[in-house]
């Protein structure tokens, strides 16, 4: 099983370290400071941890909007009449 550091682990995710460990500790995985080593398992337990945090898991999707912007122009037909196209 391979192990990394919560700096490099931090790095890799684009987040600041102060945020991955506070966020590793209310999961209830235990971190000391930025040099500790995460398996693949506290990888996976802090995902998980993060999916019910932000309704991602065990939630229903009713709550979401997809909205889809629209775009329309007018086109001329034979020098007077005009059609607009979505």
């Amino acid at each position: 099983m391979s192990e990394i550091s919560v700096l490099k682990f931090a790095e890799s995710v684009g987040a600041p370290v102060e945020r991955i460990i506070d966020q590793m500790k209310k999961a209830g995985i235990v971190v000391e400071n930025e040099q500790s080593l995460i398996s693949e398992d506290d990888k996976k337990k802090l995902l998980l941890f993060l999916k019910e945090q932000h309704g991602g898991a065990g939630k229903l999707a009713a709550g979401k909007i997809t909205l889809k912007r629209k775009k329309t122009n007018e086109i001329r037909v034979s020098g007077k009449k005009t059609v607009t196209v979505e």
